[in-house]
């Protein structure tokens, strides 16, 4: 018989089972990343952003053999990927994420990871291991304000 451990773990990635998966607090912190990501891109000139926040499936990378992807960010310059952006939170940035990485980077687009300060090591590290080739880990702080500000 299964037994629930905690929400966090309870519940499975569509496309990654192993993937481990956010708390709604972090899947906050997440989308509000990806937001940050698209504003810093498009600071950068005209291109094509592509988004698919939360457990959102509606903008696909498709490949010749019909294998559908579903990355938090990436760009698009007529028919070709250019870029692909990941986004982790500290409960992703983990040994689970791996396969989800190891099949971006293998696109052949730019592929950055995105990952909270504290979480940069783990995800450089877990990027070498694995032989993960990677154009840079992008970091961002987690804050909270005080409820009423």
């Amino acid at each position: 018989m299964a037994q629930m451990q905690d929400s966090k773990s309870a519940l499975t990635h569509p496309d990654y089972p192993e993937h481990r998966l956010r708390s709604e607090e972090e899947q906050g912190f997440h989308d509000y990343v990806i937001e940050l990501l698209v504003e810093r891109l498009q600071q950068e000139g005209p291109m094509e952003i592509r988004t698919n926040p939360g457990m959102s499936r509606q903008n696909a990378i498709v490949l010749e053999e019909g294998k559908e992807f579903y990355p938090d960010v990436f760009t698009v310059a007529g028919d070709e990927v250019t870029a692909i952006c990941e986004v982790e939170t500290p409960n992703t940035t983990h040994e689970s994420s791996v396969a989800q990485w190891k099949d971006y980077a293998a696109i052949g687009a730019t592929f950055l990871l995105i990952v909270p300060e504290e979480e940069a090591d783990t995800a450089a590290r877990l990027l070498e291991e694995n032989e993960i080739p990677c154009h840079g880990i992008l970091t961002y702080q987690l804050t909270t304000s005080p409820e009423g500000e």
